[in-house]
């Protein structure tokens, strides 16, 4: 028995390419924008899983419901409140770059797959239909020991985001952007 994903019915429905099935964490839930499922009894995750799909407008009214998204998951890794914040910024910098340079004026859609592989590692995989782009591709921003006035416009926000994790991973399928981001807790967050 398959579900139709849960979509605020104010939006149009997202790309059938954003459609795939997704393996639900056993006690996983439909998510909306406003309504995560983070009331798992507690068991620490000790093989791979897949926490439930979020599906979020392409605008940055979605903001909120995507950091409060990544935020679960990274609790449910159990990879500790700086690691967490660490993916946070990430994936939202990637969000805010996909919706204001990515869909700019148009409609458009996110789509937030989390998970973690049962040994402390959290993972969000963002994909957009945005044309194609892999913030890895940026050059990092020169002359950061410059004053801030004299520093050139764009790529800070990326570099900081692709800093804050360990592991980032671009793929374009499906006429997705994949963008795959990956924190471990870090000795010095112990």
């Amino acid at each position: 028995m398959t579900t139709e994903p849960a979509v605020p019915e104010s939006l149009p429905a997202p790309p059938a390419t954003l459609l795939e099935p997704t393996h639900l964490h056993p006690q996983g839930a439909d998510a909306r924008q406003e309504d995560y499922p983070d009331d798992f009894p507690y068991e620490r995750p000790t093989e791979p899983w897949q926490y439930t799909t979020l599906y979020a407008a392409g605008d940055t009214s979605s903001l909120a419901a995507i950091a409060e998204y990544v935020l679960c998951v990274a609790r449910r890794c159990e990879v500790g409140e700086a690691a967490g914040g660490r993916l946070r910024l990430a994936v939202e910098e990637l969000a805010v770059n996909a919706v204001l340079h990515g869909y700019g004026e148009r409609r458009g859609w996110l789509a937030l797959v989390g998970g973690g592989d049962g040994h402390g590692s959290a993972m969000v995989q963002l994909r957009d239909t945005a044309p194609p782009f892999d913030p890895g591709s940026v050059p990092p921003p020169d002359g950061l020991a410059r004053p801030w006035r004299h520093q050139r416009v764009g790529g800070l926000g990326v570099h900081l985001a692709l800093s804050s994790v360990e592991e980032y991973r671009y793929e374009r399928i499906h006429d997705e952007n994949r963008s795959t981001l990956i924190v471990r807790r870090r000795e010095e967050e112990t």
